[in-house]
């Protein structure tokens, strides 16, 4: 309990530290203090989205690229690092050109990065708590009601549990990177 309090009271004074050294133009200082609290296992969207900022003051835009996406990524609603993101993307010379994508590819991605890892997990929970609040009803007053929307809320349910798996394997995967 000690040992975890230390660390994070280092994670604590390391963050604002490197925060200073941002706000006062020391961005080599900055990314050497946001990298270190990296190294500890220590995730965060703030982190990131410093990170980049620290980055693309040093013009090292790949890596602000990198570090605005682990962003995104971890706070999918962070307007400020999406908008950063694409100052970041404007600096790129050699573009390498995406095909275009299926329409429900496109609409599935959409979705999923429209809402937190959190977000879904609480709306896919209600949802089976829905379905299993409906089945009990439905048994212990012994009622002739439709099995219909048990059965919308347990599909609904498994469905967003699906998304949550394919958004968590997203987040957890560690073998990605940007061009340099």
């Amino acid at each position: 309990m000690i040992i975890s309090l230390g660390l994070g009271q280092n994670v604590d004074s390391l963050y604002k530290q490197g925060s200073s050294y941002l706000k006062s133009g020391q961005y080599e200082n900055a990314v050497s203090m946001f990298e270190m609290i990296l190294n500890q296992g220590i995730f965060h969207e703030d982190l990131y989205y410093n990170l980049g900022n620290s980055y693309y003051r040093l013009g090292s835009y790949g890596s602000s690229i990198w570090a605005y996406e682990k962003a995104i990524k971890l706070y999918p609603l962070d307007v400020d690092a999406k908008f950063n993101l694409s100052l970041a993307n404007a600096h790129v010379k050699d573009r390498i050109l995406i095909p275009e994508t299926h329409f429900f590819i496109k609409w599935y991605r959409f979705f999923k990065s429209s809402l937190t890892f959190s977000q879904f997990m609480s709306i896919s929970a209600l949802f089976i708590l829905l379905a299993s609040i409906y089945y009990l009803v439905i048994n212990v007053f012994q009622i002739n009601f439709s099995w219909l929307p048990l059965q919308i809320f347990l599909f609904l349910g498994f469905i967003l549990h699906g998304i949550l798996l394919d958004k968590y394997w997203d987040i957890s995967e560690q073998n990605e990177g940007i061009i340099i």
